[in-house]
């Protein structure tokens, strides 16, 4: 029994020989394998073929993966380069590396698809194979924009809407164009620059975005003035100020702003007509432009008077008549057989004994009428003839003699002379009613002021009645006075006016019948202007032309001896003498 274990246990190995034996069995198969993979490989990397690198790590010969490729002789796998792909494994060329397609690009080398290729970004365009940076791709133009990706051309660059500017490149949606402020406008499409937007002019102003059109800027009203272009509101319109006015919307500039004239003032800001200029009463008087208090209108001194609402200056009292007050709007007649033989006076003690029945030495006297801007010139000859008829009419209707006792400084009857200045002379000879105090009520009168205006309405076209008014709201004037004809005596001929002067010869003194009696030829001498003569007489030489007086082409160039002394005087837009 003991026999037979010990044969079983001689018979079969422990289970420790057992182990040891599979593991030398392993070891050994292993080192075939590795002896058999050795074999198998190339002994070095100038063996590797075409298509495949020889890693160091590895040291054998592997299969050139996707987006690379190595040629024959290379021992390295190349990555294709930025801007291709490649999806080919073992690849042995560089051919095998595709450019990404227009409007894509790609920065990474060996990329293994073409799903490397970024597209480029609304805002730009690639036309071109193989870009390899996002800055390749062509960005639009400033005052551009697209909202395209991948595009391969300029033609998806659209342009900023009119309105809009855009300074930036690659713009990738409109909304990069910016709107043009209040106060501009622009009517091209693509603007690129903020100064694109062009400005409303000064005087005008626009409270809206994007504005397409100059209509979009908006007048300032009249009585206002805009001083800077580009006003984004109405508030930038400033008003005219007191004393001023403007009748016209879009003024820019102050200037624009007309002043008040002469006479008037206005207190109102913003005044959109003249008609805002309120005149001073009549016996005042404001001499400047551009008054804006009531206070500003002065009273006429004792001497001087103001028959019209408006007047520039005062009117000295003329002859034969004085006054003693403040803002008068008359002037006292001297009485009966007196008279003033200054203008200006004062004190009815300066009313002194006259010389002649009714003061009126020798039956006639000068009468002078002053006017305001009187625009004869622009009458034609024959039109001026009936004016001056239609004056001297006047005249002879308010001195109660014929028509044909009323002669101009040449003696040429039923007319009178205008001088260059406007001014209207004539004489009234055979006066036998009226005295020289009755003349010269009815002169100084407002009825002949109304009557002068109705005979010169016919005549003067385009003036209005009113416009008439203010030119005989001038001084008129009455004196004693011996008529005696005034005679040519030099000619000198002008091609663009017409004038003529004459001579008047001046009647001697006669000396007062008595003492403290005077007459108003006994006043200094003194030179007065040459005055401009309606002759009714003209001569026409042969070729039909006319040889003398206002109405030809030729002028005369007359002397006049010295006569009385005149006050002098000032006039102003109203004519009127202060």
């Amino acid at each position: 029994k003991l026999a037979g274990s010990r044969a079983s246990t001689s018979t079969h190995c422990p289970r420790s020989f057992q182990s040891l034996a599979d593991l030398v069995t392993m070891r050994v198969f292993v080192a075939v394998a590795i002896l058999a993979l050795f074999a198998a490989s190339p002994a070095n990397a100038a063996s590797c073929p075409a298509g495949e690198g020889y890693p160091e790590k590895l040291k054998q010969c592997v299969l050139c993966g996707l987006g690379t490729y190595s040629p024959e002789g290379s021992i390295n796998c190349t990555r294709c380069p930025a801007g291709t792909w490649s999806s080919v494994q073992g690849a042995v060329d560089v051919s095998t590396c595709l450019k990404c397609r227009q409007g894509t690009w790609s920065s990474q080398e060996g990329a293994p698809g073409e799903s490397a290729c970024i597209s480029c970004p609304a805002g730009r365009w690639g036309s071109m194979l193989g870009l390899t940076n996002s800055a390749a791709c062509t960005a639009c133009l400033p005052g551009k924009y697209s909202v395209t990706v991948e595009a391969v051309s300029a033609t998806i660059c659209l342009s900023c809407p009119a309105g809009t500017w855009s300074g930036s490149r690659g713009a990738g949606s409109m909304d990069s164009c910016n709107a043009c402020p209040k106060g501009t406008w622009s009517s091209a499409p693509g603007a690129s620059r903020a100064s694109d937007c062009i400005k409303c002019t000064a005087g005008t102003w626009s409270d809206q975005m994007s504005a397409v059109d100059p209509s979009t800027c908006t007048a300032c009203a009249a009585g206002k003035w805009g001083n800077s272009a580009g006003a984004a509101s109405e508030e930038n319109c400033i008003d005219c100020s007191p004393g001023t006015w403007n009748d016209q919307a879009g003024a820019g500039a102050q200037s624009r702003c007309k002043p008040c004239p002469v006479g008037t003032w206005s207190s109102e800001s913003g005044a959109g007509s003249e008609s805002t200029c309120n005149a001073c009463g009549a016996g005042k008087y404001q001499p400047a432009v551009g008054q804006a208090n009531q206070t500003n209108c002065l009273p006429c001194a004792p001497g001087n008077y103001s028959l019209v609402q408006g007047a520039a200056v005062c009117s000295f009292c003329p002859k034969g008549t004085w006054s003693a007050d403040f803002d008068s709007t008359a002037c006292n007649i001297c009485p009966q057989g007196k008279w003033t033989h200054s203008a200006a006076s004062r004190r009815a003690t300066q009313c002194t004994p006259c010389v002649g029945t009714g003061c009126l030495r020798y039956g006639s006297a000068r009468v002078t009428i002053e006017t305001v801007n009187l625009k004869f010139a622009r009458l034609s000859a024959e039109g001026l003839r009936h004016f001056a008829s239609a004056i001297a009419k006047a005249i002879a209707t308010t001195c109660k003699v014929n028509e044909s006792s009323v002669v101009d400084l040449l003696g040429n009857e039923e007319t009178v002379s205008i001088a260059d200045d406007g001014t209207i002379t004539a004489f009234a000879r055979d006066i036998s009613g009226p005295t020289l105090n009755d003349l010269a009520a009815e002169l100084y009168s407002p009825t002949f002021r109304s009557l002068l205006v109705n005979s010169s309405v016919p005549y003067l076209s385009g003036e209005t009645y009113d416009s008439l008014g203010l030119v005989f709201s001038g001084a008129v004037n009455v004196q004693s006075e011996k008529f005696v004809a005034m005679l040519p005596t030099t000619t000198m001929t002008q091609t663009t006016t017409t004038l003529t002067t004459v001579t008047r010869s001046r009647v001697p003194d006669i000396p007062s019948a008595s003492p403290g009696v005077s007459d108003d030829e006994d006043d200094d001498d003194s030179t007065s202007p040459s005055p401009t003569v309606v002759d009714d007489n003209d001569e026409k030489d042969d070729d039909g032309d006319s040889a003398k007086g206002i109405f030809g082409q030729e002028q005369q160039k007359q002397q006049q001896q010295p006569q009385k002394k005149r006050p002098r005087r000032r006039s102003g837009r109203f004519g009127w003498p202060l």
